[in-house]
């Protein structure tokens, strides 16, 4: 029986709800969902003290059923009889360039060929961990997928793909550096860069890639999380589902604080 992404997406939500040794806050909104962004999740990684951010925008995508390839990469959206349709990648980027937020694909992959899985992770190896034989979720920056769209196998993806926990690798130390996991994030093996180097008026991407302090759509997510009533009402939800047209919710993944 077929998983759909939505259902990976909740697990996966869940187990980090679960398991993060830091803050997790998880707004969802309602489901006519993606139309206008192309995107599923907005996520917010931050430093244990919020002084510190890294945001992105989150399109998901599963491997089909043969382990061969993501079928819904090139996936057209809009069912407006006066308005055409478009590519779904394509406001995923446009969305994520308003925001100044880079736009990340994150690939649901179960393999049962494990020589396909990308042996190519230095702290696994350094403390004599193979890689996990389906390769799990996987993280590819939209423009990379993009430019490889009329390619839509794991074989040519998995190429400009890491492992979704390179994304706060430590280097082998297993201890967050100074800067948390905004700056962790900022040094991944795969540059997450906003998509405009243009500052605008308001927070942004600072020099090093992280942001100082948080959008306000992160601000009003949270304020939702504390206010919102069990059926998903509430006025700073409303303002925020006008701010985000069409995503699924936003995710906010604090640090703990330093021990000592």
């Amino acid at each position: 029986m077929p998983i759909s992404e939505e259902t990976v997406t909740e697990n996966l939500l869940l187990d980090l709800y679960q398991k993060y040794p830091g803050e997790v806050t998880i707004v969802p909104f309602t489901k006519p969902l993606e139309g206008k962004t192309g995107a599923d999740w907005a996520w917010s990684f931050e430093s244990s003290d919020g002084t510190r951010s890294f945001p992105m925008l989150v399109q998901a995508k599963a491997l089909d059923h043969r382990d061969h390839e993501y079928p819904e990469i090139g996936r057209f959206i809009g069912r407006s009889k006066t308005a055409p349709k478009k590519k779904q990648i394509d406001q995923l980027m446009r969305t994520a360039k308003k925001l100044n937020f880079p736009a990340v694909y994150a690939f649901y992959n179960h393999l049962d060929d494990e020589s396909r899985v990308p042996a190519n992770c230095q702290s696994l190896a350094m403390i004599g961990s193979p890689m996990p034989d389906s390769w799990g979720v996987s993280l590819a920056r939209a423009e990379d997928v993009a430019a490889s769209l009329a390619d839509q196998t794991f074989d040519t993806h998995r190429k400009h793909s890491m492992p979704l926990h390179c994304l706060l690798c430590s280097r082998g130390t297993g201890r967050a550096g100074p800067g948390g996991s905004p700056m962790a994030i900022a040094l991944s093996p795969m540059p997450l860069q906003a998509p405009t180097t243009v500052r605008r008026r308001g927070p942004g991407p600072s020099e090093d890639g992280t942001w100082h302090g948080r959008h306000i759509i992160f601000d009003l997510a949270y304020e939702a999380s504390l206010v919102a009533t069990p059926d998903g009402g509430s006025p700073l939800l409303s303002r925020l589902r006008k701010q985000l047209p069409n995503v699924a919710g936003v995710v906010i993944v604090r640090d703990a604080p330093p021990k000592g």
